[in-house]
């Protein structure tokens, strides 16, 4: 894992694995210890592999992560993640806080993930009324319902 002031790349080492294709991009690292480091690692890779299997034609992701400590103890974690895809459909995580790090992670990530399936199901509704020979409604004494039968 490379770490620059605030992007991080990471390359899982598999068999057949194209560089320019598929990216995970952290942004905004410093105010994170090195345990959420490992954390948001783990989880990233983790969810990544979920997401491809959704998504056939997944390119990478963008993971930004902000620390919010107002006169308190506690930090508030806001995580959003963009994911880049050749899809119509723009999938952005926007809900993601919490005060426990990996939860804020996993409800990003679980976010992305209803989001990438909703959109997937629309994409299958639309093209099914398209090709499957959808005809609307047939009148009784038309010539198609005497077809159909």
């Amino acid at each position: 894992m490379w770490i620059t002031r605030c992007t991080a790349l990471i390359y899982p080492q598999k068999k057949g694995f194209d560089m320019e294709h598929e990216l995970i991009q952290y942004m905004n690292l410093k105010e994170l210890t090195p345990p959420q480091l490992d954390i948001l690692n783990n989880l990233s890779t983790d969810y990544h592999s979920k997401l491809k299997r959704v998504l056939n034609n997944l390119v990478g992701l963008k993971i930004h992560v902000k620390c919010h400590s107002k006169e308190g103890s506690k930090k508030r974690f806001d995580v959003h993640i963009l994911v880049i895809s050749p899809m119509k459909a723009k999938l952005v995580s926007s809900k993601a806080w919490d005060y426990d790090f990996a939860r804020a992670v996993h409800k990003a990530f679980k976010d992305i993930q209803s989001q990438a399936e909703h959109a997937i199901h629309k994409m299958d509704q639309h093209e099914g009324k398209r090709f499957s020979g959808h005809m609307g409604r047939v009148r009784s004494g038309s010539y198609m319902s005497k077809a159909k039968r």
